[in-house]
């Protein structure tokens, strides 16, 4: 069985003290295929701690430059979509034309588009006599369901990042793994440390 005993935050792969851990289950064999570590609150203060200290700077970036970064992490999806399907299909137990149509490409088309639109939204705009600055709001934090274990996190982090402000992602603990490969992608795409965090654990507690 394997077994996810580190947690992403600040930049990094993170040990962390509990000795919890939520058994994902293969919907086929209905047997556990593998282990999650379970976050401590103190996980969770240093990541959304992380992601407060990186909030400014990320926020002050130029748009362009954070767009580029989601243009990475997109590459990184499509680079590693069989990886992705073939865990979605595990842990997740939807059939490989559905995880195919419906999961990652409905991923990959919705951050084309955003990132489309994103071209021309502006950040600046006058209005009668006053400038209008928008801007990030600060540390988002993102607990996804089960069902589209990419796309519910894609959805939220993908605009959230635009916009400037910076995330802490706490999965479904049915579906964490598809998380956690998310997360590899994003590292690999050198976003800034503390402005992606991932956090496993269930929603009733970690969430909370």
């Amino acid at each position: 069985m394997k077994s996810f005993d580190k947690l992403f935050y600040d930049g990094k792969w993170q040990t962390t003290n509990s000795t919890e851990y939520s058994e994902v289950i293969n919907s086929a064999t209905e047997e556990p295929f593998a282990k999650v570590v379970k976050a401590t609150h103190e996980d969770v203060d240093c990541a959304v701690a992380s992601a407060k200290s990186a909030f400014t700077k990320w926020n002050e970036r130029d748009p362009k430059e954070r767009a580029e970064y989601i243009q990475k992490i997109l590459t990184g999806i499509e680079e590693r979509r069989t990886e992705i399907e073939e865990t979605i299909i595990q842990e997740l137990g939807v059939s490989r034309q559905f995880v195919s149509k419906g999961q990652v490409d409905l991923s990959i088309n919705e951050i084309k588009a955003t990132l489309e639109e994103f071209e021309d939204f502006s950040f600046e705009e006058e209005l009668d006599n006053a400038t209008i600055i928008k801007e990030g709001f600060g540390v988002v934090a993102c607990v996804t369901p089960w069902n589209f274990p990419l796309n519910q996190i894609q959805r939220k982090i993908t605009p959230a990042l635009l916009a400037g402000n910076t995330v802490v992602v706490n999965p479904a603990s049915n579906t964490p793994l598809t998380a956690i490969l998310y997360a590899e992608i994003i590292e690999a795409a050198g976003l800034p440390k503390g402005v992606f965090n991932l956090i496993t654990g269930s929603g009733s507690d970690t969430g909370d």
